[in-house]
């Protein structure tokens, strides 16, 4: 007896003590469900062509750790042979699935036109929940801008729009800075001007990402910084003097100093931004400036055939209006503007493009005695070039 009592104790030990297989809902004992999975042994590079059979092999691994259903699992060499990855890398020793092919057509690269580029965008999922995007949707993309002084409130505009998506990546990754962070990125098709905009933006500010109805014929264009709508070429005047005002089109950031005068006490800066673009079938060129202390003006020019002559207005939310005259000196690529009319004193601009992209500026006013009454110094350079 006590043998036999011995025996079924030693029998109880090993059964608590040995591992045992996972017991279904039918009363029958199995292992857990495993399923046979193609995965790289190295990290596979983004838009990588699959040409390399020794870069993967076969593993089994449980269906729960699977992200995906079983049958958008990769199980075999031929399923990948000749197909291209998309634009995130594939880690080693993870299941690849469906998702993570590239469409079984072109590159994206092939699918671009002339002066297109890809732009791939970082997405946080605290901000933008992964799927709140699709292949497909169409974009805005909006930039909150700090101004100069504590005291004037941030500047949010929008600066691209009807951007189409055309990929997203299928799973959010790890930030590399912040490992907590998950992130996730959207690549987008934009002309390379725009791709320079959205790069100097997402360097320099706050940028809202904005999903808009498909087919939404609503266009902001020159209402906003950055226009999307091209100049059409019967808008552009085939006269020489006329060709030299498209030295001022596009989109420009200007820096600049209002130096102490007889009407100012003090010295100050201030940072101000420039969209310049074609009016009235291209025989006019319209320059709008804004974010300088909730002011903003406009300076309409032309080449005026009859007086042959160039001629500006400006016109500032202040009331203030003011007529000139201009001089192109074309050695020293420089524009003289010098105001016209009966007033006490005279206000001349002088701006100087140092290079295609950068110009220098001077607005002065002088009495009839030569006295600066008031001057500004600044300089300006071009982040967004009107596309012809």
């Amino acid at each position: 007896m006590k043998t036999n009592l011995a025996c079924a104790a030693l029998l109880i030990l090993a059964v608590l003590c040995c591992p045992q297989p996972n017991k279904s809902f039918g009363g029958i004992w199995q292992d857990e469900p495993k399923v046979k999975v193609l995965v790289p042994v190295v990290d596979i590079p983004a838009y990588h062509w699959f040409s390399d059979k020794k870069k993967f092999t076969v593993m089994e691994i449980p269906v729960k750790k699977l992200r995906e259903d079983v049958k958008e699992v990769i199980s075999t060499y031929e399923e990948l042979f000749g197909r291209r990855s998309r634009h995130y890398r594939l880690r080693s020793n993870e299941p690849i699935y469906k998702s993570d092919l590239a469409e079984e057509r072109d590159s994206d690269a092939d699918d671009l036109r002339y002066g297109e580029v890809s732009h791939a965008i970082i997405l946080h999922c605290d901000r933008y929940p992964q799927g709140q995007f699709k292949v497909g949707d169409r974009l805005d993309f909006s930039a909150t801008v700090n101004q100069l002084t504590p005291d004037d409130k941030p500047k949010t505009f929008v600066f691209l729009e009807d951007v189409e998506l055309l990929d997203t990546d299928a799973r959010a990754e790890p930030h590399a800075a912040q490992p907590s962070l998950l992130t996730y990125r959207l690549l987008l098709r934009l002309t390379r001007p725009q791709s320079l905009v959205l790069k100097y933006f997402t360097d320099t500010a706050k940028v809202d990402v904005l999903r808009r109805k498909k087919g939404d014929p609503q266009r902001l264009a020159d209402r906003f910084y950055f226009s999307n709508e091209r100049t059409r070429q019967q808008d552009i005047p085939n006269s020489t003097s006329q060709k030299v005002l498209d030295k001022w089109l596009g989109n420009w950031q200007t820096s600049f100093t209002i130096r102490k005068s007889e009407w100012v006490e003090y010295e100050q800066s201030g940072i101000a931004s420039i969209a310049t673009h074609r009016i009235v079938d291209g025989q006019f060129i319209r320059e709008n400036l804004e974010g300088y202390e909730h002011l903003s003006s406009n300076l309409t020019f032309t080449y005026d055939k009859e007086k042959k002559s160039y001629r500006a207005w400006r016109f500032s939310s202040s009331g203030h209006t003011m007529e000139f005259v201009g001089i192109w000196d074309a050695d020293k690529m420089t524009m003289t503007w010098t105001s016209v009319g009966d007033q006490p004193y005279s206000t001349t601009i002088k701006q100087r493009f140092v290079d295609h992209n950068n110009m220098v500026w001077q607005l002065a006013t002088h009495d009839k005695s030569d006295r600066v009454l008031y001057q500004v110094d600044g300089k300006s350079f071009r982040i967004f070039a009107v596309m012809k």
